[in-house]
């Protein structure tokens, strides 16, 4: 004894025949769902989250770091999903300490995100992911003491990229003969 089912959405109908009828349903997963899915599992696998000092180290710049680096995962774009600084908690924030590489006060930061993924109605969180902000490392910049002139060096320290200004001053009756690091 066939029975037909019809209607639409989350409603169906049959007829009762004069026969006990069994209901099997199968469901399968929505595009939205699976595209989430993918979302979460690109996410869940990024392993060694590490950002430097000088590109992040507040909770915002870490916030717009991320959402930079999870939107470029390759096949996040095929998802349809793009992240934002809403969709991100960051908990266990602490940020770097720059310093000599030496010194004990240098200290890389760290912080735990996940990411609330939604497309549509379907909404997923993905697990918590550590990362680490490197600590910049500070360099000195040591004059040796010159004979018959000085050369002084502005700023004294500075990290790796820091334009370093060397002021020369040659005695009289002398000039620079030649400089070297």
């Amino acid at each position: 004894n066939a029975v037909t089912v019809s209607g639409s959405g989350t409603t169906r109908t049959f007829t009762m025949p004069s026969s006990n009828v069994t209901i099997s349903a199968s469901f399968a997963k929505t595009d939205d769902q699976l595209a989430i899915e993918s979302a979460k599992s690109l996410i869940d696998a990024m392993s060694n989250v590490t950002v430097d000092q000088a590109t992040a180290n507040t909770e915002a710049s870490v916030k717009t770091w991320l959402i930079a680096k999870i939107n470029s995962l390759s096949g996040m774009s095929a998802t349809g999903i793009t992240v934002t600084a809403d969709n991100i908690t960051l908990s266990n924030f602490i940020a770097a300490v720059e310093g000599a590489s030496s010194s004990s006060t240098r200290k890389n930061g760290s912080f735990k995100f996940s990411v609330n993924l939604q497309k549509t109605e379907t909404t997923q969180v993905t697990a918590s992911n550590s990362g680490v902000i490197t600590a910049t490392t500070i360099y000195s910049v040591n004059v040796n003491v010159s004979t018959n002139g000085s050369v002084t060096a502005s700023p004294t320290t500075g990290s790796a990229g820091t334009q370093i200004t060397l002021s020369v001053t040659a005695n009289d009756g002398y000039e620079l003969d030649n400089i070297t690091t």
